[in-house]
């Protein structure tokens, strides 16, 4: 069936929500679901590797928190790096994809490493890390992308050129993916703390109704030509309430001092909280490649 309908490739596809409505309500993205997550189990099981000391807490509840993860001198010395490039206004403000008034300032640290020596030696040497993430997802990445990122709200009013939705809580695919943040500065309720639902990256009966009923539903947005214009893609996916309460979400805030190391299998539902106004939340993000593929697309990466 699959077969005649030209989706057989899709089910390994490492992109969320593909095929049509019709497709869908036949339990496209169930076999999706179950064909990923099954594969990563095997590669999982068949790795032989250290256990992180985060291990459990992430294998457990989908996400771990490292307070002063790096050296007190090694941390210094990035923050310096972080504070030249910005006086330096080497971050560059992104197009706002937000529909809140949120934005965001830029700059990949391996396109500008010259700048950043620090910051990118620490993070290529960070090979347990990097097997951490392995043990979760099934391989090693090889090398790890670093983005600074400064959030803050916007005290003008914006206009979305498309709309992600990072507000809204959200999974961002429907296998093990990993994403870490090193807080760069103290983040709390009041500028933008990470929220993560404990737990919520199991694949629970109550997980496997929402992918199905939210597959179907994202699926007719998107030939309304509604995701990402009219519609936030989080907004489009949002779990409705009883679904929230089926799989047991339960919101907690990861707030934390600078150098506090945040990672996450953002299989898991999460948001970014809220800014108060003239407060920033500076990051080092890091992105383990894990959701490479072969043909080019836009992905949601909802933080």
């Amino acid at each position: 069936m699959l077969g005649r309908l030209g989706l057989t490739d899709e089910l390994t596809s490492r992109e969320y929500h593909e095929g049509s409505p019709l497709v869908n309500r036949l339990g496209f993205q169930l076999a999706r679901t179950f064909v990923m997550n099954r594969r990563i189990q095997r590669a999982c099981q068949a790795r032989r590797s250290t256990r992180h000391p985060a291990y459990e807490a992430l294998s457990r509840d989908g996400v771990a928190s490292i307070p002063n993860f790096l050296p007190i001198d090694v941390f210094r010395a990035i923050s310096s790096e972080f504070e030249a490039a910005r006086q330096a206004s080497l971050l560059v403000t992104a197009p706002c994809v937000e529909d809140n008034g949120v934005i965001e300032d830029l700059v990949a640290v391996g396109k500008h490493r010259e700048h950043f020596p620090v910051t990118y030696r620490t993070f290529s040497e960070q090979q347990a890390l990097r097997d951490l993430v392995g043990d979760i997802i099934g391989r090693t990445p090889e090398t790890t992308s670093l983005i600074i990122s400064v959030m803050r709200q916007s005290l003008e009013p914006t206009n979305p050129v498309r709309m992600i939705g990072s507000n809204y809580i959200h999974c961002d695919i429907h296998f093990p993916s990993v994403k870490a943040w090193l807080y760069l500065n103290d983040i709390d309720e009041s500028n933008g703390a990470f929220i993560f639902a404990p737990g919520s990256h199991k694949l629970t009966l109550g997980r496997l109704a929402y992918e199905y009923e939210a597959s179907v539903r994202v699926a007719k947005a998107k030939t309304e030509g509604a995701v990402r214009a009219a519609v936030p893609y989080g907004l489009a996916r949002i779990p409705r309430r009883d679904q929230l309460q089926r799989m047991g979400i339960a919101e907690q805030s990861f707030v934390g001092k600078a150098n506090t190391l945040v990672i996450a299998n953002t299989m898991g539902f999460h948001r970014r909280g809220s800014f108060q106004p003239n407060l920033t939340r500076n990051l080092l993000m890091l992105r383990f490649g894990d959701r490479k593929i072969a043909k080019s697309k836009t992905t949601s990466h909802g933080r």
